[in-house]
């Protein structure tokens, strides 16, 4: 579905989850913001994809699923932040699911 983005998460055992998501935000880099290999220019045109510091963050109010790429405590907030929006943080398939 070109509405979503899939997403796949390597696991410390090597396993791979996959997931299909309509938000992306990227909450990595401290100072500067940071993009893993595999956002290029072409993914974050879409919109689908966005990062934590970016000024346009209309995803945060958004009611769609967002997975959070990030380990850090700005991933963490943000997590919080949406949760406390009304989307709940887990590995099932919901219009407004949280994946980490």
């Amino acid at each position: 579905n070109e509405n979503h983005v899939e997403v796949e998460i390597r696991q410390p055992d090597g396993g791979l989850i996959k997931t299909r998501t309509k938000n992306v935000v990227l909450a990595l880099g401290s100072d500067a913001p940071a993009r893993p290999d595999w956002v290029n220019d072409e993914i974050m045109a879409t919109g689908k994809v966005k990062h934590i510091f970016d000024k346009d963050n209309e995803w945060s109010h958004s009611h769609r699923s967002t997975a959070i790429v990030g380990g850090g405590i700005s991933a963490a907030h943000l997590a919080l932040k949406l949760e406390r929006e009304g989307a709940t943080a887990s590995n099932e398939k919901h219009s407004n699911t949280i994946h980490m």
